[in-house]
């Protein structure tokens, strides 16, 4: 009995994939899918790139057992990960047909990115907000090893995947887009007032007067 959904993924920095892909799947009633493809560098479980890693051999030894090589390039299993669906990913029932918004922010990164551009793939509901931090159908996650340069001592974060959302050839070199965009201004902040969930309640409120005036 629900008509107006908001969900709220403003200052989400991402986390696993699996979550954002099953919460799609309650807003969607057909098959759909999730990733076009997962890539990463050719490597083997002996190359020295990973003596500057924190990864034990034994993580290292089942990463590899996930990659398969294919055109020059290793490509993660559907072994390793089940969204990763040639063949498409079931909806879950009973799903929501009601009208949706998604609220974004600069913030929002990763996983969080990836459940919006699936959002927005699929024209599944109105985006409101600022453009995402992470980029639209594609960002680089996954394992993430801490590598200790050996002569600086310098540590440093490095994703190994490559992971590319399902866009059906549509591209943008930068962050998924609000349909809405709104500038936030330090004003609002000292007023306590957010614009962004405030436009979104002003849109549920002019969808309500057209169905009266129907």
């Amino acid at each position: 009995s629900t008509q107006h959904l908001i969900i709220d993924i403003r200052n989400n920095r991402g986390g696993f994939d699996n979550i954002g892909a099953e919460l799609f799947s309650y807003l969607i009633d057909s098959t759909w899918h999730f990733y076009d493809y997962l890539e990463a560098n050719i490597w083997k479980a002996d190359n020295p790139f990973f003596e500057y890693s924190n990864l034990p051999q034994p993580e290292i030894d089942t990463l590899m057992t996930q990659l398969i090589l294919e055109e020059n390039r290793q490509i993660v299993s559907q072994d390793g990960f089940e969204l990763l669906d040639s063949t498409g990913i079931s909806n879950n029932y009973p799903s929501y047909s009601g009208k949706c918004y998604l609220l974004l922010n600069e913030h929002c990164f990763s996983g969080a990115t990836e459940f919006a551009t699936t959002f927005k793939v699929y024209g599944r509901g109105l985006i409101i907000g600022q453009e995402t931090g992470g980029g639209f159908g594609v960002n680089c996650s996954g394992w993430i090893p801490t590598f200790t340069l050996p002569n600086s001592g310098i540590r440093l974060n490095v994703p190994l995947f490559k992971y590319v959302s399902q866009t059906y050839g549509e591209s943008y070199e930068g962050g998924v887009l609000p349909d809405i965009k709104i500038e936030e201004c330090i004003e609002n902040l000292f007023k306590q007032e957010d614009v962004i969930l405030n436009t979104a309640l002003e849109q549920i409120k002019l969808e309500g007067s057209k169905n009266l005036h129907h």
